[in-house]
């Protein structure tokens, strides 16, 4: 794409993926070709903060606020 991004995965079965990115260049869903997808959200700083996939499973992020950002909590 314009921003230089994969936009397609093969595998060795030639099944594709394609996938798009937000306004930080992250991944922000993936699309199979039997239609199953994953979509993503991100803090400013570019952090995962949620998750979503093809059966409906959710999930949040959460990090410390010090300088390390760690990941501190799943939910």
């Amino acid at each position: 794409d314009k921003g230089n991004h994969m936009v397609q995965l093969v595998d060795n079965q030639n099944r594709k993926m394609n996938l798009t990115y937000n306004t930080q260049g992250l991944v922000e869903k993936i699309v199979g070709e039997s239609g199953k997808n994953a979509a993503y959200k991100y803090t400013k700083e570019g952090l995962l903060s949620y998750c979503k996939d093809d059966v409906g499973e959710e999930n949040t992020f959460a990090y410390t606020t010090d300088a390390y950002r760690n990941l501190s909590e799943i939910g």
